[in-house]
């Protein structure tokens, strides 16, 4: 016959249970610990980066001209109304932006992507020689501080700022713009689309380090769109996937650019993430600084609960239907963002009651190749 349980046995069974589990917990909160660990390694290498940079300008002579006060006519016509919105007097960097989106991403590797999201995470990261004033449409320098046409058309020659660096702190020159058309011209690279367009250029070619030449093949009324609007891929991070071209095709996260944010870690992320997070670009070359610690994209697959969300306050804009605008826009919790929304010009019809992209008052916009600065 079988000896039942004593409640010594009992009692001994309940203290191995809670053995495990607090070796469970502990060894989670060694993992967070050490994540976090490596962030705060990463960000401490990237400040004394820059205080490295920060040094040679100064011993170099170069950072007298860069003063805390400059006046708005030392910032460049693309920042020029970033920098007016900076200097409201509720602004202030810091915080969140949330934002959804209705679908999951497959990969926002550039190039391979072929959604509007993908497009819209990407234009926060990467940038192209020079952009569109939202106000005025008229194209202003970006990487590129001037540029000059042919009488033919069939040359357009932009001169680059020697300032712009990549987020992971190496210079973007003349040969990362060569770089870049070549990549995309390619032909075992998945870019058929770019590809197309691009095949009106000749040659791209570099003069000097921070010059260079786009050639046509015949005038092109875009010419001046087409070449300036292409986004500068880094050389040095992809120009080893010319050698597994089919590895980069099938890339779900490979992206990295001088834009004002980045990814934490520019090759780890996938769609079983769910969500996509940029963070702060702490070595942004632009004139006006981005204003959000991260931005956030959940993604929220059904309207109704999209909508839901945006109610709650868990995010910041909310692409309404036809059927919602009139609705939200009488209702008095969200007339303050309505208002603050309808005076941003935006590229999409689609209606946006909150638009953290162009808030005029707290939040000022960086230029992007999109549609405004961040």
């Amino acid at each position: 016959m079988e000896k039942p349980f004593a409640s010594r046995d009992w009692t001994l069974y309940s203290l191995v249970c809670l053995a495990l589990v607090l070796i469970v917990l502990t060894m989670y909160q060694i993992d967070r610990q050490w994540l976090k660990l490596s962030e705060m390694q990463a960000a401490l290498a990237e400040q004394a980066q820059a205080m490295r940079e920060l040094r040679s300008l100064a011993g170099s002579g170069a950072l007298a001209a860069q003063t805390p006060n400059a006046q708005p006519a030392s910032i460049a016509p693309a920042f020029q109304r970033a920098y007016v919105a900076s200097k409201m007097p509720d602004y202030a960097q810091g915080d969140w932006s949330v934002e959804a989106f209705g679908t999951n991403l497959k990969t926002i590797t550039p190039l391979v992507s072929t959604d509007a999201y993908a497009s819209n995470v990407q234009s926060y990261v990467q940038e192209s020689l020079i952009s569109r004033n939202p106000d005025t449409l008229a194209w202003e320098g970006l990487i590129a501080k001037s540029w000059t046409v042919s009488d033919d058309g069939l040359t357009i020659s932009f001169d680059l700022r020697d300032d712009v660096t990549f987020s992971d702190g190496q210079p973007l020159t003349a040969d990362d713009v060569v770089f870049s058309f070549n990549f995309i011209m390619t032909e075992a690279i998945q870019a058929p689309r770019e590809r197309a367009y691009l095949q009106k250029i000749q040659s791209v070619k570099a003069e000097g380090k921070y010059r260079v030449v786009f050639t046509y093949k015949e005038p092109y009324f875009e010419a001046l769109s087409l070449a300036g609007g292409m986004n500068i891929m880094p050389k040095h991070f992809y120009e080893p996937y010319l050698k597994e071209p089919q590895k980069f095709n099938e890339s779900k996260g490979l992206l990295l650019g001088s834009g004002p944010y980045k990814l934490a870690d520019p090759k780890s992320w996938t769609p079983d993430q769910g969500n996509v997070e940029l963070v702060r670009n702490e070595r942004y070359w632009g004139d006006v600084q981005p204003t959000y610690n991260r931005i956030l994209w959940k993604i929220i697959q059904n309207d109704s609960a999209r909508l839901t969300t945006y109610r709650n306050g868990d995010i910041d804009s909310y692409s309404a239907r036809a059927s919602e605008y009139k609705q939200l826009q009488n209702d008095a919790r969200f007339r303050p963002r309505a208002r603050a929304s309808n005076t941003c010009r935006r590229w999409s019809v689609i209606a946006t009651l909150a638009g953290t992209r162009c808030a005029p008052a707290s939040r000022p916009v960086l230029p992007t190749n999109a549609c405004a600065r961040r």
